[in-house]
């Protein structure tokens, strides 16, 4: 423990801590220390599990950021099944703090266990569907729609962790695509990076629905469940992407084009009522003059 604090010193990473950023170094040095003294990541639950209900911020605060480390810190070593489980229980019961900080870090938790199931980690977890299904996923996704950018931004991190972890199949990619509903007031945010990864995200829920409409065995079911829904969320969404197309920061304004690529796919294929490109929707034909914009 102490040498993971020499270590954090000589990188400087202590001298600028404030109010706002000390979680941040909790989680460098809850890094450090997992890396160095893997065998003891249990103990180190132990100590800083009852600080999760302290009513001091700070105690709760350095306590979900400590269980968020540990839980990405399965990357490089194996955690117990028993450790997963009760390290993502008590992300769960955090995802609702009064404290900002509290909520972005639990929301980084549980994104770093969508990274574990990218990876084919941490497989029990990820075989009980009513955590996947039923608390992990719906979760982050909610937490698109926090108050705070910075909660905002660790949810659509989360949620494009959740796109690329394949094996949990076909109810898992139509919930994917219900979150599209949270994000036209992201893609508009104040924050830029918030802005871009935004429209990265709809890049990606776009391509969900486009594999969804390949499939001949679910696209008859995805048409009726929730094909409309999304549909009825690319109308809007196309119309802001456009906006976006001259926003006053590149990267934003190139994510935009990206993203508007596949808006227009996604638009044109036929995934449901509203959703087929034949012109004769509204959505068809915000479709054919966003094609026309990506043409000039």
């Amino acid at each position: 423990q102490n040498d993971s604090m020499a270590m954090a010193l000589e990188g400087n990473r202590l001298s600028r801590v404030t109010r706002e950023l000390y979680d941040e170094v909790i989680c460098e040095l809850t890094m450090l220390f997992c890396r160095h003294h893997p065998s003891k990541r249990d103990l180190l639950l132990t100590f800083i599990h009852p600080f999760l209900t302290r009513p001091f911020p700070g105690h709760r605060v350095a306590a979900v950021t400590t269980l968020s480390q540990l839980l990405l810190s399965g990357v490089d070593s194996p955690l117990s099944n028993e450790l997963v489980s009760l390290i993502v229980d008590s992300l769960l019961r955090c995802i609702d703090d009064a404290h900002s900080t509290v909520r972005k870090q639990s929301v980084r938790g549980l994104g770093n266990l969508l990274l574990l199931w990218q990876r084919g980690l941490a497989e029990a977890a990820m075989e009980d569907e009513d955590l996947a299904l039923r608390r992990v996923l719906p979760a982050v996704c909610r937490a698109l729609s926090d108050e705070v950018s910075l909660v905002q931004r660790e949810a659509v991190v989360a949620v494009q962790r959740a796109c690329e972890v394949e094996i949990l199949g076909q109810p898992w990619r139509q919930l994917l695509l219900e979150s599209a509903s949270h994000l036209q007031p992201l893609v508009d945010a104040e924050d830029a990076t918030l802005r871009g990864a935004s429209l990265d995200l709809l890049s990606c829920l776009c391509g969900l629905s486009l594999e969804l409409s390949a499939d001949p065995i679910v696209a008859t079911d995805t048409a009726t469940t929730h094909g409309s829904s999304f549909g009825e969320s690319l109308d809007v969404l196309l119309v802001h992407c456009v906006v976006r197309l001259e926003d006053t920061l590149s990267p934003v304004a190139t994510a935009a084009s990206r993203c508007l690529q596949q808006l227009v796919a996604a638009a044109r294929a036929p995934l449901g009522p509203g959703l087929a490109g034949d012109g004769g929707s509204s959505l068809g034909g915000t479709a054919a003059e966003a094609a026309g914009l990506l043409q000039r």
